[in-house]
């Protein structure tokens, strides 16, 4: 008897999210996706970054920090995120909602300072409402501080900031700005204690064609 066993999207993320964590097998040319992203989010995703870039082609996302596996610290994020170049932001509250960043910059630090970065294309979204927005200004795009994780924002305009242990603490985000209630649009105005963090690296390719024709 020919069985012919079909296995869901959902199920076929799982299995490349367990042999990326516990294999450290590196698929070539493929998405290596986690918990949090599902395949159905990455058209979303590709086409907000063309917003600000229209040469991108064609875009992967590798999870390269597990927030539950690799330690929910500031010492672990930042030797696994460091210098991976354009990086996604993603967090999945205890209310069931999926929200994050993206930042083409490198999370590294110089001489342990604190370091205040630009950068034209970051930008928060939200999963759950299917929304993008534009970090408030763009010369204080993220912060980068051996202290914290994640930061997107400055001062007490924090966008976006996660403060360790991550998994412990709420996740700071300024509830009003020029979109509107970012609060309500990143966490419905609900527990903002996440359950799950992982920051992916965003590989991007450019069509030569389009840059020079």
């Amino acid at each position: 008897i020919d069985i012919c066993f079909k296995p869901e999207q959902n199920e076929i993320d799982d299995f490349l999210y367990i042999i990326h964590n516990f294999g450290n097998i590196k698929l070539n040319n493929k998405n290596v996706l986690g918990k949090l992203l599902k395949q159905e989010n990455l058209e979303l995703l590709t086409n907000w970054l063309k917003t600000d870039n229209k040469y991108i082609n064609e875009v992967k996302y590798e999870l390269v920090y597990d927030a539950k596996k690799n330690g929910d610290n500031k010492d672990n994020f930042h030797k696994f995120c460091d210098k991976i170049g354009p990086s996604l932001l993603v967090v999945k509250t205890e209310s069931n909602y999926i929200f994050g960043g993206y930042t083409k910059e490198n999370w590294e630090t110089i001489n342990n300072d604190s370091i205040t970065k630009k950068d034209e294309t970051a930008f928060l979204f939200s999963l759950n409402n299917k929304q993008r927005i534009k970090v408030k200004k763009s010369e204080n795009a993220i912060i980068i501080d051996n202290d914290y994780g994640p930061i997107f924002g400055k001062g007490n305009a924090y966008e976006i900031c996660l403060s360790y242990p991550f998994l412990s603490n709420n996740v700071q985000i300024c509830d009003k700005g020029d979109y509107g209630d970012k609060d309500y649009i990143l966490t419905g105005n609900k527990s903002k204690k996440p359950v799950e963090i992982e920051i992916y690296k965003v590989a991007e390719e450019c069509d030569e064609n389009k840059i020079f024709f």
